[in-house]
């Protein structure tokens, strides 16, 4: 995902690109609520990452 890679770059970075849901286009966003916004993000990510992995595991032993 975008925004994972895009954090990982630049960590310190005080903007993020992100993709308005009205338009389809990439806007610069900047302040410490979109910094934050986007740490909640990617909590989600790794959780849903997590869990997708477990699922896989659980099927296999299943299997």
């Amino acid at each position: 995902m975008d925004v994972v890679n895009r954090y990982q770059k630049f960590p310190r970075a005080n903007f993020f690109l992100v993709k308005n849901k009205n338009c389809r286009q990439w806007k610069q966003i900047t302040g410490a609520v979109i910094f934050s916004y986007f740490n909640f993000e990617l909590i989600n990510i790794e959780i849903k990452r997590v869990l997708h992995t477990l699922n896989e595991r659980i099927d296999f032993i299943n299997e």
